[in-house]
């Protein structure tokens, strides 16, 4: 099963994006740094957070948790791709 489709199973269907300017748009912070996810998921429960990150380990994905954006290090981006949790 496709990996989206699955995040979509968990957080539903309006809580996911892979658009490529949705992604973009996670890719930056306040810093020099970028790095652009496959997807994005918008979570509003530990369980929700519990199944997508054994979802991610199960398949290998990187996930990257991310706050406001504010950061000047770079350390909310998806430097290795993956899944960002918003």
């Amino acid at each position: 099963m496709d990996f989206v489709k699955s995040l979509q199973e968990i957080v539903g269907t309006g809580n996911v994006t892979a658009s490529s300017v949705d992604c973009l748009a996670y890719s930056r912070d306040m810093s020099i740094h970028a790095g652009v996810p496959q997807a994005v998921a918008f979570v509003s429960t530990t369980e929700q957070v519990a199944a997508i990150m054994a979802l991610a380990d199960s398949r290998k994905v990187p996930v990257t948790a991310r706050g406001t954006g504010s950061s000047v290090t770079g350390a909310v981006l998806a430097i290795k791709g993956g899944l960002v949790l918003d």
